[in-house]
């Protein structure tokens, strides 16, 4: 048995194998010739309306004509299988074609066979999809925060739009882009890149009509797959014989349409949607590196009505002059340092602040990091400088641009932290597999069989582990994707618990006692079984993890009005007021349980993410030297529904 897009090979005696590999090789040349000719009526059909096609006998089965029957001749085959496959992205399924040399009967078990082949077909498709995705939008990121930092620092509007157009097709796999401004009712190409470049420069088209007119009127980008067809006379770009298209309009920080950034791409292609987004994107961060190069305009021509832009801009700016002392210290300035213009000008930055605006260090981006204090913390800035000069070239003063970026290093310390605990909680459990692994293997040890068991145990154990691990990372995958499937249905929580419970006591082994309170009647909840006891499971740990030796911890289930709840109470140190909100970040884990607690950081946010999905939510009551009490509520059972 052969096939054009999916092969089976099953065979009972290996010399009749052989003969049917042979003879569907030599006839693979000739289906490929012949399937885009002829796989159109019957197939057609088969995949419009996603039913498997079985045919027992194509030579003589009405529903093919004599194309396909010249096909069978030739290359020796006599059954046919189709099977419709869903492939993402598309409107319309595929088709695997299964060609069998001998005559088939196709009973149940084999079309059942099929459908899940398409099935499996289906997923790998969908993970290639999702792989590409993730790959091509991490491209497009990167390339955007180099472009955003090569422009950070520019202050010539030319050149700005200069190098957006030269960024923007290496951007989406385009061979030409154009930036078109509006002047009056016009929008004029100010800059371009590509073919036709110098012809399109000074081009005008009207901005209530065409594609460029349609960007303005719609404020929202536009993507068309192929042009064909469509009136485009005065877009010498698409004149050049461009068939695809996608343009997004400049809006500057007042809201106001200023132009249109457009992309060409020679051949008819369907513009995915990640590649919509970052044209938008670099058309958002063209205008914004627009408006500081107008401002830089303005602060030498018209300094006070660059103050009055200045002073609503969300970055913090400040601006000195030859000598040094602060003329400009606006309003996000105030915001992010916490220091008012009024104790700001006049004096020098490095007074203001305690310290210089010269980087410590740089950021990934290209862009300097400084830290200043504030009040009773510190905080991490990003700045970029550019220096302001007179007609004659000397230094006139310089602009200082900064936004505060702490909470971004917090992140990256806290994912640093995170790579080198998952690092450490994946060795441990793959070191103690390889070990009992490779000593079982030992040809010149004899183990008792108690003794492989125990072995065993602990490899079944280890390798629970670590797919405990990696369950934790897909689901935080999946809360963040915004795709988790729950299942809610009327769920007895007390079951559940009983089950959590029980499980913990098993591992427990550090003399922890277990408290269970519940009532007698049902708790029904609208729940996911399975959802639930991964909470409750991470909360038990949790507990069992911040106890001391011979604590309690006491699992209690209560119904409510509308809802009902189950509160985990431990006896440890407790959580801090400031840290309440913390322990349920991605990646944090707290100090109290000691470094050998372990843990990746995710558990609870994991577990508030699960809690929300299926329309409850998660919270801490807990008071330093207490202990801490997690409650989690779900609403009260309903019929069963699907998410």
């Amino acid at each position: 048995m052969s096939t054009a897009t999916i092969t089976r090979e099953s065979a009972k005696e290996s010399t009749r194998e052989s003969r049917r590999s042979r003879e569907a090789n030599e006839g693979r040349d000739s289906v490929g010739m012949y399937l885009d000719e002829i796989a159109r009526t019957p197939l057609l059909d088969a995949a419009q309306r996603r039913r498997i096609l079985a045919a027992p006998t194509v030579a003589t089965d009405d529903r093919f004509g004599d194309d396909w029957r010249s096909l069978v001749e030739e290359t020796g085959f006599v059954s046919l299988l189709a099977v419709p496959i869903e492939a993402p992205r598309r409107d319309e399924p595929g088709l695997g074609l299964v060609f069998f040399a001998e005559e088939q009967s196709f009973t149940d078990d084999e079309i059942e066979l099929a459908h899940n082949l398409a099935g499996a077909a289906r997923g790998a498709l969908e993970r290639a999809e999702l792989y590409e995705s993730e790959r091509k939008s991490r491209a497009i990121a990167q390339q955007l925060a180099r472009t955003g930092a090569l422009l950070a620092s520019e202050l010539d509007p030319d050149a700005i739009l200069g190098e957006i157009v030269a960024q923007a097709p290496g951007l989406v796999g385009a061979e030409s882009a154009a930036v078109s401004l509006l002047e009056g009712d016009e929008l004029v190409v100010t800059a371009a890149h590509g073919d036709q470049a110098q012809a399109a420069l000074g081009s005008r088209a009207s901005a209530v009509g065409e594609l460029a007119g349609e960007i303005v009127q719609a404020r929202s980008p536009l993507a068309l797959d192929d042009v064909e067809g469509l009136l485009a006379a005065t877009d010498p770009i698409l004149e050049a014989g461009h068939r695809a298209f996608l343009g997004a309009p400049l809006v500057g920080s007042e809201g106001t349409v200023h132009g249109v950034l457009a992309v060409y791409a020679r051949d008819p292609r369907a513009w995915r949607e990640e590649e919509i987004e970052a044209i938008a994107a670099l058309a958002g961060n063209a205008s914004a590196f627009l408006a500081n190069a107008e401002l830089y305009q303005r602060v030498v021509l018209e300094r006070e009505r660059s103050v009055a832009i200045l002073g609503n801009v969300a970055d913090g700016i400040v601006a000195v002059d030859r000598g040094g002392n602060v003329v400009l210290w606006n309003k996000a300035a105030e915001e992010i340092t916490g220091v008012p213009a009024s104790e700001a000008h006049g004096r020098a930055p490095s007074d203001v602040l305690q310290r210089s605006l010269d980087p410590d260090e740089t950021s990934d981006e290209g862009g300097g990091l400084i830290q200043i204090p504030r009040g009773s913390e510190a905080i991490w800035l990003s700045v970029t400088e550019a220096v302001m000069r007179d007609p004659a070239g000397a230094v006139a003063g310089r602009i200082y641009a900064f936004r505060n970026v702490s909470s971004d290093r917090l992140i990256e310390e806290l994912k640093s932290g995170f790579v080198s605990t998952v690092s450490h909680e994946l060795r441990a459990p793959l070191t103690s597999i390889y070990g009992f692994a490779e000593t079982l293997l030992r040809e010149d040890v004899s183990f008792a069989d108690e003794e492989r068991r125990t072995f065993l145990s602990y490899i079944a154990s280890e390798a629970q582990r670590l797919t405990g691990i990696v369950d934790a990372l897909l689901s935080v995958a999946r809360l963040e994707a915004g795709d988790l499937q729950v299942h809610l249905a009327p769920t007895d929580l007390r079951d559940v618990v009983t089950d959590v419970v029980s499980s913990a006591q098993r591992e427990v082994v550090n003399g922890r006692r277990f408290v269970i309170d519940v009532p007698e009647e049902p708790l029904d909840a609208s729940a996911d079984r399975e959802k639930v006891h991964q909470v409750l499971a991470n909360l038990v740990d949790n507990a069992v993890k911040f106890s001391p030796e011979g604590a309690t911890v006491t699992v209690a289930a209560r119904r409510t009005d509308d809802a009902v709840q189950v509160r985990v109470a431990d006896e440890g140190a407790g959580i801090p007021a400031g840290e309440q909100e913390r322990i349920f970040r991605k990646f944090y884990r707290a100090d109290a349980a000691g470094p050998s607690a372990g843990g990746t950081g995710l558990g609870l946010f994991i577990a508030r993410g699960l809690a929300s999905a299926m329309g409850g939510r998660l919270w801490i009551d807990s008071e330093t030297g207490r202990g801490a009490s997690f409650v989690f509520e779900l609403p009260i059972g309903a019929p069963g529904r699907q998410t």
